[in-house]
């Protein structure tokens, strides 16, 4: 997955909540099909986009970034 071309209809959700856990218990899921979830979407994005490429997880069904707070994930449709 390349980085610099993430596509936000490529994600059915987001993530953004504090480190430890991302059940739901730390933070907020948001559905691509919401206003509010596609917002988020293309927020990650952006956060993606200006991280460090080192910093950014890319596995096999999502990728994720993260500060010394907060974590976001995406969750592609594959």
């Amino acid at each position: 997955m390349d980085i610099k071309s993430l596509n936000p209809t490529n994600f059915v959700k987001a993530y953004s909540g504090r480190h430890g856990c991302a059940c739901g218990c730390r933070g907020t899921y948001y559905e691509a099909g919401t206003k509010s979830g596609a917002r988020m979407i293309r927020a990650v994005i952006k956060k993606i986009n200006a991280a460090d490429p080192k910093t950014v997880d890319i596995g096999p069904n999502y990728i994720a970034v993260e500060n010394k707070t907060r974590q976001w994930i995406l969750y592609n449709d594959k």
